[in-house]
């Protein structure tokens, strides 16, 4: 599933199977982010979500992408394009 469009809700999101494409900072409202899956990043900008669970995060895309909440995922990280910036110690 790709989001690409700004939303603004504020409740929490979860990914529980399969992989979620987020194609800007903004699709994934305020909330923190459970994931249990795949949550690919392809975008540039700060990600400002918390982001927990046992999947993995993945950022493609050329731009620059800051993650600066308090980040627990055990999943592990793939840069496959672009360039990641971890913020806060445990991003």
């Amino acid at each position: 599933l790709t989001l690409s469009g700004a939303n603004s809700y504020s409740g929490g999101t979860l990914i529980s199977d399969g992989t979620l494409i987020a194609g800007r900072v903004d699709v994934l409202g305020s909330g923190d982010v459970t994931d249990n899956a795949t949550l690919e990043l392809n975008t540039g900008g700060t990600f400002d979500n918390a982001i927990s669970g046992s999947g993995q995060v993945v950022k493609s895309g050329d731009e620059t992408l800051t993650l600066s909440g308090a980040n627990s995922y055990t999943g592990g990280t793939l840069i496959s394009s672009g360039t990641l910036v971890a913020n806060d110690v445990n991003a």
